[in-house]
């Protein structure tokens, strides 16, 4: 009797500390920034977690791919190199935090030779998510290389949490290419 009053008292503090804010759902949004659950961003799959500790937004990948249609795209179909005068696809992966279910970024795409910036792409992203806290979201810019000569680049993902000020930046190898 003693063991299952003992059992009854973990499960219940198990219980209470798994509500203390690291649980995570998923729910996949579409190109148009809408989502079934949320109007989360273009074909991405956004995990909201309810960790209020630090609200800065995080980079957490940065690479070039072939192309970038649907979450898991950044991972599946990175590659090191474009041909010159293509567009240079920069996938990235970050995490942010919906305040009242709101989300209101800048995502800056730049590409370096040494410290000159040669080409980038900005973008404001409004969207309102399935609830408030934390979540991962996926997405590409292309970047023109029209304008570059064959040679090693560095490529920049940087983005503004335009609610609190923060931001967050990430870098990337880009080869261009005959």
């Amino acid at each position: 009797m003693q063991r299952r009053a003992y059992l009854t008292t973990v499960a219940v503090a198990l219980g209470v500390a798994g509500c203390s804010g690291a649980e995570s759902t998923e729910s996949t949004d579409t190109q148009d920034g809408s989502n079934t659950d949320s109007d989360a961003g273009a074909g991405e799959t956004a995990t909201m977690r309810q960790d209020l500790t630090d609200p800065a937004p995080d980079v957490r990948t940065v690479t070039l791919v072939e192309e970038w249609a649907n979450a898991g795209d950044v991972r599946r179909n990175a590659t090191s190199s474009v041909e010159s005068g293509s567009d240079a696809e920069i996938g990235y992966r970050y995490r942010a935090f919906a305040r009242k279910k709101r989300l209101d970024l800048t995502i800056d795409v730049a590409l370096y030779d040494g410290d000159e910036r040669v080409a980038n792409e900005t973008s404001e992203v409004e969207r309102t998510a399935f609830r408030s806290g934390y979540g991962t979201w996926e997405g590409a810019t292309a970047v023109s290389t029209s304008d570059l000569d064959p040679g090693e680049y560095r490529a920049e993902v940087t983005v503004r949490d335009e609610l609190s000020g923060q931001e967050s930046s990430a870098t990337t190898s880009v080869e261009v290419t005959d």
